[in-house]
């Protein structure tokens, strides 16, 4: 089991990119507003579903507004624009496939807009296709030269399709241009990418620049300590998350990055006191509770894992990534179908996601189950060549030494969908 529990990186992309559509949205809404009234003067029961959708919104709404701007855009079929807004709610609701579509579909209506592009840069990158992500930010930019968060999501997404040299450049050149939250969030893209990149004193220096830029903020603290665990310094990461709890004794953030550098310590009992601190302060942190739930596993306490990942299945069902980590806990516990069957619902939400696929193949390997591993292996290749290339190297050789010593192990499952025989 990798120790970078990738659920917390899925869960603050997810997280950032929501804030931003969301941004994006206010910014749509009163020339949509305009359009709308001017393309639906015979039809008043259209813009009152758009306006009743909008409301909706307003009040952080989405599911509902998504019904009514269906029957918006069943009566006023070519309006670009509320394709875009719909685009927003599929988005904010993690229903990232939907809202390509709809953001396609305003493209395709005739909707020039470096939002839209934006926005739907953000949805592939939610899915890990940062390669279209990057078509589509290299568009926007163009229509809209001057606007530093597309060149920042730019960066992000280079820096994931593993061009840091080139993402890299792009947070050098808006150093300039960039104040307050916006540098320093920069910095912090610039150490992860030295870090990446195995320069660790480029990496401490921009550490140091996110440290001066708002120093009696916990936050900064935060930030700091979060770099200084991806350094692999984990000692003075729990200092930096300490700094940020002196300043504010119940931040959340704080007491996960802290129970998370504990962990990485191997001192899993104080990090599950870390965990249970920040959860009982916000119940619904899925992040918090999963990754509890990957400590327990490495401390060996499988089945509170298991209660802890569903607990987070419970708190927030649409997110795939959660049921491919309770499906780690099933399989320690030896339940190999539930594995599966949560596997399977893992690739059913976010099917373009090369990781489930991934993972799921691995599984097949330790059963045995050459053909559909096989399968997997091809579908993620698809996805991320590089990261596939580099896993099924990995699985293959561990499988290898594996099959010397360990017997078949068969379960139920005749498919890749199905638990059946």
């Amino acid at each position: 089991m990798k120790t970078g529990k990738w659920i917390v990186a899925a869960g603050l992309v997810v997280a950032l990119c929501a804030a931003a559509v969301a941004s994006s949205n206010q910014g749509r809404s009163a020339a949509l507003n305009q359009k709308t009234k001017v393309r639906t003067e015979a039809s008043k029961l259209a813009l009152s579903y758009y306006n009743a959708a909008w409301n909706q919104v307003k009040e952080g709404n989405c599911r509902p507004a998504v019904q009514l701007f269906n029957e918006a855009i069943k009566l006023v079929p070519q309006d670009e624009r509320l394709y875009a807004e719909r685009g927003d709610c599929r988005f904010d609701l993690c229903d990232f496939e939907g809202a390509i579509r709809d953001y396609s579909t305003a493209i395709s209506l005739g909707l020039v807009d470096g939002d839209v592009y934006y926005s739907r840069a953000l949805a592939l990158s939610s899915l890990d296709n940062y390669f279209d992500a990057i078509k589509d930010l290299q568009k926007a930019i163009v229509l809209c030269p001057q606007e530093t968060r597309y060149k920042a999501s730019l960066a992000n997404a280079m820096g994931f399709s593993g061009d840091s040299a080139g993402a890299l450049s792009i947070r050098k050149s808006l150093i300039p241009c960039l104040k307050g939250d916006d540098a320093q969030g920069n910095f912090v893209g610039m150490a992860r990418l030295y870090i990446k990149m195995g320069n660790k004193t480029e990496a401490r220096a921009a550490i140091t620049k996110v440290l001066a830029i708002q120093p009696g903020a916990p936050e900064t603290y935060v930030l700091a300590g979060q770099l200084r665990n991806e350094l692999g310094e984990f000692s003075q990461a729990v200092e930096a998350f300490n700094g940020a709890l002196a300043l504010a004794p119940g931040h959340v953030n704080a007491l996960c990055g802290r129970a998370y550098s504990k962990d990485l310590l191997n001192d899993f009992a104080a990090a599950v006191v870390d965990f249970d601190s920040a959860i009982e302060l916000e119940p619904e942190n899925h992040i918090a509770l999963v990754d509890k739930g990957y400590t327990l596993l490495k401390w060996g306490r499988c089945k509170s894992a298991l209660a802890a990942f569903s607990g987070a299945v419970r708190l927030k069902p649409e997110i795939g990534a959660i049921y491919a980590a309770r499906a780690l806990a099933y399989e320690m516990n030896g339940d190999y179908d539930a594995a599966i069957s949560d596997l399977n619902k893992s690739i059913e939400l976010r099917p373009r996601s090369w990781f489930p696929y991934i993972y799921r193949a691995k599984f097949f390997l330790r059963t045995r189950s050459y053909n559909l591993a096989l399968q997997d292996y091809l579908k993620a290749f698809s996805f991320n060549k590089r990261e596939t290339l580099e896993r099924v190297w990995e699985d293959v050789s561990q499988h290898l030494v594996r099959c010397k010593s360990t017997p078949t192990r068969k379960t139920s499952t005749g498919s890749a969908n199905s638990s059946k025989s």
